[in-house]
């Protein structure tokens, strides 16, 4: 597309621009806004996963049968997503393509722990292997029946209880693998798919609007 320049218009007394840069502005803005949903998504999940990253540590190190290795670095690594997001949410604002692969990356590697750590808990509660994790999990179940043969009926069966706590607690962690592939793939998609289209708006928009956008989005 060939630039329109618009200094001697804006230089001049009533400092109009002509119908036809008017149409190209709005055009790009138009285009830009749908960009600039991405920063938007990435503010959002720079809190949700800074919030659930410092939890997550929190009671890893505090909660159940002594600390859990897994579950710190299961929050270091959401903590450290989180501020990712945040950083690629700015390089968005200042209309960098590479922010939003930072972002996509980002997602797909959040999803790949989800879901590699999800696997790894099922398997070892699967195995009863003597984990800080898997002692959690029984302490867990022997709470939950514990209190359901307390209050519930005479003619409840310890050994069914039993059966749906661990039940419970396995596809809990199996929900951490379906989290990953459903929902942080998906994102990493959305983000590869807005650097494309802030890529064809660079391509595509005339210089002088580009720039004029940079500031007015926060880039400076």
């Amino acid at each position: 597309m060939m630039a329109f320049d618009p200094s001697p218009v804006v230089n001049k007394p009533d400092g109009k621009l002509p119908p036809e840069a008017m149409r190209l502005m709005a055009d790009a803005q138009r285009r830009l806004s749908t960009v600039l949903k991405a920063r938007k998504v990435a503010q959002r999940a720079c809190i949700s996963l800074v919030f659930m990253g410092v939890l997550t540590g929190m009671f890893a190190v505090v909660g159940g049968q002594g600390p859990s290795w897994s579950g710190l670095v299961m929050g270091v690594w959401m903590t450290v997503a989180g501020i990712v997001e945040f950083i690629g949410a700015q390089g968005t604002a200042k209309l960098k393509p590479k922010a939003l692969t930072m972002l996509a990356v980002n997602q797909l590697l959040l999803g790949l722990m989800f879901a590699g750590f999800g696997a790894w808990w099922m398997l070892a509660l699967k195995m009863g292997w003597n984990t800080a994790d898997v002692k959690s999990a029984q302490q867990f179940m022997g709470s939950v029946s514990n209190s359901l043969v307390t209050v519930g009926d005479a003619g409840a069966s310890t050994g069914r209880i039993n059966s749906i706590a661990y039940t419970a607690v396995y596809w809990g962690y199996g929900s951490l693998v379906v989290f990953g592939l459903l929902v942080d793939a998906p994102m990493a998609l959305y983000y590869f798919y807005r650097r494309r289209q802030l890529e064809a708006y660079l391509r595509e928009t005339p210089e002088w609007i580009v720039q004029m956008h940079s500031i007015t989005s926060g880039a400076v």
